[in-house]
């Protein structure tokens, strides 16, 4: 059992590069750069949840065949992040899978930017994608 925590962290995708990948993503739309700034840089405040791998599914029976227990699902990543602008900073949150099973390429399954006026800015996936509902909705 030691082996899957590191067979985790081998096949799921890497907070820093989907990091560095999402950055200029941010940069080149027109309103992250109207409400935040163009030079983006990323804070301090960084959390991430790791999910998929070989998970517990029960023994299956078909046609008196019984199929193996576990299930491989594919590896990802949700991540949350602060970006900071000349203006002012906004909250990021995305949600994405690695494209193959050997790590090459990320799909997007979401990805949405909370800006500072209340406003949630859609560039991947809908909003019933996003990782965290509005934190506005939730101050109101």
């Amino acid at each position: 059992m030691a082996i899957s925590p590191a067979l985790r962290r081998w096949k799921s995708p890497r907070s820093d590069r989907v990091l560095s990948s999402v950055l200029p993503m941010l940069r080149a739309n027109s309103e992250v750069r109207q409400m935040v700034g163009a030079s983006l840089t990323p804070g301090l405040f960084r959390a991430y949840s790791y999910s998929g791998g070989v998970k517990w599914s029960g023994v299956r029976r078909s046609n008196g065949i019984n199929w193996s227990p576990f299930t491989l699902q594919p590896y990802g990543l949700q991540l949350l992040f602060q970006v900071h602008g000349e203006t002012s900073s906004a909250m990021v949150s995305l949600d994405v899978r690695n494209h193959t099973p050997w790590g090459r390429g990320l799909i997007y399954n979401s990805l949405v930017v909370d800006l500072p006026n209340g406003e949630r800015l859609v560039l991947k996936g809908t909003l019933n994608d996003a990782v965290l509902e509005s934190y506005t909705a939730r101050l109101s």
